[in-house]
């Protein structure tokens, strides 16, 4: 199994990557509700710059209606 040497965090969706980011991501594992760019918005710009990129998109987020 291949492990990075040293994996990038982002806690920010602004930016959502660096943009001096040497290599596409293997996978991205997000939150649907973020502020700033919702999880959706977010996959949209990673499959426009890597599309190759596994997106994972998650929520912990309950609402009752």
């Amino acid at each position: 199994m291949y492990v990075p040497e040293k994996p990038l965090l982002v806690t920010s969706t602004i930016p959502p990557m660096p943009a001096d980011a040497d290599a596409p991501p293997d996978f991205v594992l997000t939150d649907v509700k973020m502020p700033g760019m919702s999880g959706t918005e977010l996959c949209q710009e990673l499959r426009a710059r890597w599309p190759q990129t596994c997106v994972i998109m998650m929520s912990a987020y309950g609402s009752v209606e």
